[in-house]
This record gives C-alpha cells, sequence and structure tokens, in this order.
C-alpha cells in the first residue's frame, strides 16, 4: 500500500552533532494531489523524486529556500526505483525507471 502524503525532509549539515532542517516537503509545495515518494536521487546539483502515481519531478531549493521545479516526466503508476547519469553534464539527463518485473 503506499501512502497519498509523504514527505521529504531536506538538511543541511556544517556540523555533524547539529543538523538543520532547511525545508520540509509535502505533497502541495510539488504542486500534487497525492504524493507517494518512492526514491530520491542528487545529481549534479538537482533533486529528483520519483513519485510513485505520476513519475519523477525535478527540483531545487533557492538560497531563499524557496522550491523551484525544473521539469516533470509523467509516467504510468507503478515504478518503485529510478537511476540518473549524464555523460556530457549538458542539460541532458538519462532516466531509469524500474518496477518489480523490469527496468525501462
Amino acid at each position: 500500500m503506499h501512502n497519498h502524503n509523504t514527505y521529504l525532509e531536506i538538511l543541511l549539515i556544517n556540523d555533524p552533532f547539529r543538523p538543520w532542517t532547511i525545508k520540509v516537503m509535502d505533497r502541495s509545495f510539488l504542486l500534487q494531489d497525492r504524493l507517494s515518494i518512492m526514491d530520491f536521487k542528487i545529481y549534479l546539483g538537482d533533486m529528483y523524486i520519483l513519485d510513485y502515481h505520476t513519475g519523477v519531478i525535478s527540483f531545487d531549493i533557492t538560497p531563499s529556500q524557496s522550491i523551484i521545479i525544473k521539469g516533470r516526466y509523467r509516467t504510468d503508476s507503478g515504478y518503485q526505483r529510478m537511476g540518473i547519469y549524464s555523460s556530457n553534464l549538458d542539460n541532458e539527463v538519462l532516466l531509469a525507471l524500474a518496477n518489480q518485473h523490469g527496468i525501462y
């Protein structure tokens, strides 16, 4: 079963004994009716969430702690893992999505 309002807590760690929460995000921050986070990656300074229901959401957090949605890759529901790769460090990013039966 997938919870429809999972959330993400983003921490800044300058001192490993005193982490500081800079943002707690739920579905409303990402403009979603429901959110079931299956996977999360940080790659080349961008953050990616794999939502079970809608696909991949790419976002960034500004120095003033505002969330900027940089892109969406909508998919059918059911993906549970993702991988991200870029061979040329340009704006092109390769996504690999997986469910229980295979990688796409």
